[in-house]
């Protein structure tokens, strides 16, 4: 007696596998490459506005060869960021390469398996005629196994016919795809090649302005290190409860000065940054630094530079406890919260006086221009008493 599953297993395995492969997606892209390469581009972009806004002074600074070197390791980032998209690019064009190849073999499989089907059905039926051949079986229990032979094959066929469909829409989808990253990746390679050319006139920038700064190291240091001194100096007093600001402050309620200091102390890493706007780049971190002339030098806060007319606000509630002029640096305001300080040196406009309550954002001014260089540089620390500079970084929000 004919047994029709045994003949039909065999294409339903391979239609099984075929089914399976239609659904594969293309390899995807590292989100995290984009994403990492557009903030590169942000940051770069900010310094561009920045050097724009002192490109025709004809004095050059130690900030400007700061921000230079800074846009430049940017820059090689950048150039990494690309590298590394275009490589999964060709990763993703091979994949889909690969997967085409896949199901035109598998198609190729069905149809071969279709046309078995076909001639299988014709060799059993002997004719167009279904019926007559149930009907001519020798007994009720081989026409019941013809009837059921033919109802799978004719399901099989449908959904060999079905899968045939399926999977010329999917290989027009994987060849859409197949072009369009063959297209992004042609535009990455473009964007490497502007690239590598930016870096080249950045490098050549920084060694013209790089040469004039150097005739300036003595000078800078010594201002460096006067404008240091003279804060710690104020530091000192603020913290002893000498005078640090021309009109002596109003003294603080203890209790709310506990409270200024415990909440500032739960806020550690959750501060907002002192300037108003994102327009600003970090010049100088904490701690021991490498200068610009290569030289170790102690920086005790943040040097930021910004853009012009950027408004300074406090970065935690607390009592404005001094407020000065730094020598060659403007004016300085330093606010207590608790045992804490939060100093702003660099201030041209004062909106806050000694004595005065500010809240978390209110502003205290807005950073001073030079009128030199044009630059707007805001130095910014973080003061424990007693006699403890601590690490921006770690208390500002990323």
């Amino acid at each position: 007696m004919f047994r029709a599953d045994t003949h039909v297993l065999p294409a339903v395995k391979a239609f099984a596998f075929f089914l399976c492969l239609i659904p594969l997606l293309p390899f995807p892209l590292q989100a995290q490459e984009a994403s990492n390469r557009q903030d590169l581009e942000r940051d770069i972009r900010v310094i561009d506005k920045l050097l724009a806004e002192t490109k025709n002074r004809k004095e050059r600074t130690s900030t400007e060869l700061a921000m230079l070197s800074r846009q430049i390791e940017l820059r090689e980032r950048l150039l990494l960021s690309l590298t590394s998209e275009i490589y999964e690019h060709e990763h993703e064009i091979g994949s889909l390469d690969d997967q085409l190849c896949d199901i035109e073999d598998q198609v190729v499989l069905v149809k071969n398996n279709y046309t078995v089907a076909v001639r299988t059905t014709f060799r059993y039926i002997g004719s167009d005629n279904i019926w007559l051949s149930i009907l001519s079986s020798g007994s009720l229990s081989e026409a019941y196994y013809r009837i059921k032979f033919y109802r799978k094959l004719t399901e099989f066929r449908e959904r060999q016919l079905l899968a045939m469909e399926k999977a010329k829409v999917n290989i027009a989808a994987k060849q859409q795809q197949l072009s369009k990253a063959i297209v992004d990746k042609e535009k990455l390679w473009e964007d490497k090649k502007l690239e590598m050319l930016r870096l080249k006139d950045s490098r050549e920038i920084q060694e013209s302005v790089m040469q004039v700064v150097q005739r300036q190291e003595v000078k800078h240091k010594t201002t460096i290190e006067e404008q240091r001194q003279f804060l710690q100096e104020t530091l000192r007093k603020s913290e002893t409860g000498g005078q640090s600001s021309p009109s002596a402050p109003q003294p603080v309620a203890e209790t709310a000065e506990l409270d200024y200091g415990t909440s500032f102390k739960r806020s550690r890493g959750e501060l907002p940054w002192p300037l108003r706007s994102g327009g600003y780049v970090v010049v100088q971190e904490f701690g021991e630094q490498e200068d610009v002339y290569g030289n170790k030098v102690q920086n005790d806060g943040l040097q930021i530079r910004t853009t012009i007319g950027e408004e300074v606000m406090a970065i935690h509630s607390g009592v404005v406890t001094g407020i000065q002029r730094v020598p060659n640096g403007g004016s300085v305001i330093i606010v207590a919260h608790g045992k804490y300080r939060t100093v702003y040196a660099g201030l041209g406009r004062i909106s806050v006086s000694s004595g005065q309550t500010v809240a978390q954002g209110q502003s205290l001014g807005v950073v001073r221009t030079d009128d030199r260089t044009g630059e707007s540089v805001l130095q910014f620390m973080i003061y424990q008493e007693p006699s403890r500079f601590l690490n921006p970084n770690q208390w500002l929000s990323r």
